[in-house]
């Protein structure tokens, strides 16, 4: 039981929808790190609505007993130390959704499995809540909840929104009621002489779902207990007072979405003695990386600054480490109902050695204020969909990998493009898809480039450099667990000496010309020449984001490379993200 004199803090997350000074709670998030005396007990109470229920996480030192309970069932056990709950389990890590009735419930941990201290991290989501895909650095593997570490120098969120409407009748102050967001965020790390500190970046598109009117901003907000670390901060932006502190904003001009459309926001962090700069970025239509804002937090005696998940340990703030790209309110803590909503999400990591990898695990809620009363995530095709409902799945399900060449060119002249069409989905991203050609005497010309989204795309290799004559192409897609699909295709080149080549190409109707087999191979070197990579769709005509592997000193950028520009400024700057206002 809690004795007198004992203090437990419950840090929490109130998500509201209402004006900015009146503020009932509608929905929560609960997340904190505590350790418990023997007999000793944790408590905080969860509004849950909607019929709905709350998602669970936590992890223990030692075996712990975990309840849900009315306000009733509490009062006695408060006063008794025992009693009945709705729900009631001892373990030491636990991960899951409980179906509740709408109404208020008591999350109880209780230490008195064992007689020593017990540590315990939890997090405890009640909906309204920001929905999509999160890192929280916790792997959960049966019924046990790992915490782990991964830290990163960018982010790469891709999203796809096919549908999207939202209306809330009763918005906060200066928020439209058919606003939304989208929302990438991450913790940023500095390490400094003196000790460390932690910024939230946010890199997200507001849109008016009415009309699909949209524009792309950021925020940097303080997760840190230094009340003065934003006030040196400095960018396209500026910094304001918000209800939850200062923070850093800047955002774009509007725009218009397209349908279907694909935009990719981009975090990229790098750092020097006197502080960390955040690059923000996106890439849409245009086919360009375009870096609207870069942000330099002015923190002198900083050593190292990096994008960072922890399960272990909450920021200096008592924030979580995460990552997370989620749909949520347009802004200033809104919770918002959504109508439709078909939206695919996909985040990636560029990893301190310059490789790209996924997060290890996913949970289906994120830790901005802002907050969605009716959506859930599920897996998709190697991505993940977000609609309406209140279902909570597996996120980490891998659907069948699957990899289709529509068409690719057979016959070409000297000096000419190799153009392939294909279309890949499933499996684990990112993809790497390999092409190397072979005269018969050996390889002649090798490629290697990432793909983030599974789509209909078409990849073009410069040909310079080979001679006229009869070669294979060995096209291979592999995926982010090693499982590979290949094709062989002919190519001829022509001489060019006599005349135009009139280049033709030929469409494949079959499937991959080998059984999949699995390999941890992949290419990283490159030709002089580089590929580009573009999207083509009924639906989208923007490139696919993918980034070249290798190094060249004579690599060639080609215009519409979308993926080769991400991925080259990235490996000079680095990112991370939070929400607005």
């Amino acid at each position: 039981m809690r004795r007198a004199g004992l203090v437990l803090l419950s840090i929490s997350l109130i998500l509201i929808s209402v004006s900015q000074f009146a503020v009932p709670t509608r929905g929560e998030f609960e997340w904190y790190s505590i350790t418990l005396a023997p007999r000793f007990y944790e408590h905080f109470s969860v509004n849950v609505t909607q019929g709905n229920g709350l998602y669970v996480v936590f992890y223990s030192s030692s075996p712990v007993t975990f309840m849900i309970m009315t306000p009733y069932q509490f009062s006695y056990f408060n006063e008794t130390g025992a009693g009945p709950a709705v729900y009631s389990v001892v373990a030491s890590s636990y991960n899951g959704f409980i179906p509740l009735p709408n109404g208020r419930y008591y999350v109880v941990f209780f230490n008195n499995a064992t007689d020593s201290s017990v540590t315990i991290n939890y997090y405890v989501f009640a909906r309204p809540v920001a929905t999509g895909i999160a890192d929280y650095g916790l792997m959960v593997e049966g019924n046990s909840v790992q915490p782990y570490v991964e830290k990163a120098k960018a982010v790469i969120g891709v999203v796809k929104i096919n549908e999207l409407f939202a209306f809330n009748s009763t918005p906060p102050a200066g928020v439209d009621k058919y606003g939304a967001s989208i929302q990438l965020n991450v913790v940023l790390q500095v390490n400094t002489v003196t000790g460390s500190q932690q910024l939230w970046l946010q890199n997200f598109i507001d849109i008016y779902t009415n009309n699909y009117t949209a524009d792309i901003g950021d925020n940097v907000w303080n997760y840190s207990s230094s009340i003065s670390l934003l006030l040196n901060v400095t960018g396209n932006g500026e910094i304001s007072f918000s209800p939850w502190g200062p923070v850093y904003a800047y955002a774009t001009y509007y725009f218009k979405l397209s349908p279907s459309s694909i935009i990719y926001l981009i975090i990229n962090t790098s750092s020097t003695s006197q502080g960390p700069i955040i690059h923000f970025g996106y890439a849409n239509g245009s086919g360009q990386v375009v870096w609207y804002d870069n942000v330099t937090a002015h923190i002198p005696g900083t050593l190292s600054a990096y994008i960072l998940v922890d399960g272990y340990n909450l920021t200096e703030g008592l924030r979580p480490y995460d990552a997370e790209l989620v749909v949520a309110g347009d802004s200033n803590g809104e919770a918002t109902y959504f109508n439709r909503a078909n939206v695919e999400l996909a985040m990636f990591y560029q990893l301190p050695n310059g490789t790209w990898a996924p997060p290890k695990y996913l949970l289906p809620f994120g830790s901005t204020l802002e907050a969605a009363d009716d959506l859930y995530t599920a897996p998709y095709e190697g991505v993940y969909l977000v609609e309406p409902g209140y279902s909570v799945t597996n996120l980490n399900e891998v659907f069948p990998f699957s990899f289709k060449v529509l068409n690719s060119s057979a016959v070409t002249g000297e000096g000419s493009d190799y153009t392939l069409t294909f279309n890949a989905s499933g499996g684990e991203l990112p993809y790497t898809l390999s092409v190397e050609i072979d005269n018969g005497s050996g390889v002649q010309l090798r490629d290697s480039t990432y793909v983030f989204f599974p789509t209909t795309s078409t990849y073009e290799l410069p040909l310079g450099g080979l001679s006229p004559g009869n070669y294979t192409v060995i096209v291979s897609l592999m995926d982010y667990s090693g499982k590979t699909l290949t094709y062989q295709l002919p190519l001829q080149i022509k001489s060019t000496t006599s005349g135009a080549v009139q280049t033709t190409t030929t469409q494949s109707s079959t499937t991959q010309t080998n059984e999949m087999t699995t390999t941890t191979t992949m290419i990283t070197t490159q030709s002089a020449a580089s590929s580009t990579t573009t999207t083509s769709s009924s639906t989208t005509s923007l490139p696919n984001v993918t980034g070249v592997t290798g190094n060249s000193s004579t690599d060639n950028l080609g215009t519409t490379s979308l993926i080769v520009l991400i991925v080259l400024v990235i490996l000079v700057a680095v990112a991370l993200t939070m929400r607005r206002r």
